[in-house]
């Protein structure tokens, strides 16, 4: 495989040794980690067919930027080069080391746990401080066009999870929500696994995605996706409660402040959240999880227990 870039052809050149894993991920993206000889390893995000070319570079273009507009909270993998192979967009990034935000959780002691807190509720207020008002869209349209492309990708047969998109889909007809949103800076996939903490402390923001709402109620929607739903418990044991309950209660409190409808807002943006994994999920336990809980929330919403 020729590759264009020249440290590339140099590191060939040299034949060094040269080890790579494949790393589990959802987006449809390749993500490897190599390590080449003695020198540091690296991560390499390879997209998965030249149609989502433009979607992948989108994203390290994303990253770049936010590590400039989160200085002081957080930061992202310094991207090392970018290019392609075999007509697949490529780019490699740092790699680093420390705890996903699941195990930290699990791990750290409470001061540490509360800076970690601290940090991640300043980088969603940064988030939102960076909005563009000329750029508005309608929360319940893009909502509701992201539900009808998941109904039209589920099987006519899968009736369960049809029966539970066209009830996600009557809400989001019905339910209050404001009319236009401004644009604003996100993360786009902000779960817990896709956030590092190093020794050191420093909280490291790793794939970013677009996504059907380019707001930072999104992020915290992803945030609620593993808090409230336990997204992350399909591979982990669960967090304590009283964390979970802290971290909740200081989103809820941030985003109530930040957006008076947040309150109504949020519950909704957390099923279309959950709904959005079923075209991707692999096995049966994974599709059974998304589903349970998605009929969960969504009969909490109509009987107002939420």
């Amino acid at each position: 495989m020729l590759l264009t870039n020249s440290s590339n052809a140099l590191r060939q050149d040299l034949q060094l040794p040269r080890t790579e894993i494949e790393l589990s991920g959802f987006s449809g993206a390749k993500v490897l980690l190599i390590r080449e000889g003695n020198a540091p390893a690296f991560i390499r995000k390879i997209s998965g067919s030249p149609g989502g070319n433009a979607r992948l570079q989108a994203q390290a273009i994303k990253q770049r930027l936010t590590a400039s507009q989160l200085i002081g909270c957080a930061t992202t993998p310094k991207i090392l080069e970018e290019g392609h192979l075999d007509g697949l967009y490529y780019f490699d990034m740092q790699y680093i080391k420390g705890l996903d935000g699941i195990t930290y959780l699990r791990t750290a002691s409470f001061p540490a746990i509360a800076r970690f807190l601290d940090k991640l509720l300043m980088a969603i207020e940064r988030f939102a401080d960076l909005q563009d008002p000329q750029q508005l869209f309608s929360p319940r349209q893009n909502s509701l066009g992201k539900c009808h492309d998941i109904l039209s990708a589920i099987s006519t047969d899968d009736l369960r999870a049809r029966n539970a998109m066209l009830a996600l889909i009557d809400i989001l007809e019905n339910a209050t929500m404001p009319d236009e949103l401004a644009v604003t800076a996100c993360h786009g996939d902000l779960t817990l696994e896709n956030i590092v903490v190093t020794e050191a402390g420093d909280v490291v923001f790793i794939d970013f995605l677009d996504t059907f709402l380019s707001h930072w109620i999104a992020d915290v929607g992803k945030l609620e996706q593993d808090l409230r739903a336990g997204w992350y418990m399909r591979k982990a044991d669960p967090l304590p409660l009283g964390v979970i309950s802290y971290f909740r209660q200081a989103l809820a409190t941030l985003s109530n402040r930040l957006l008076k409808d947040a309150p109504e807002l949020l519950p909704i943006v957390l099923c279309v959240h959950l709904a959005r994994i079923l075209p991707y999920t692999r096995t049966i336990e994974d599709r059974s999880f998304v589903l349970d809980r998605l009929e969960q929330l969504i009969a909490k919403h109509i009987s107002n227990e939420y």
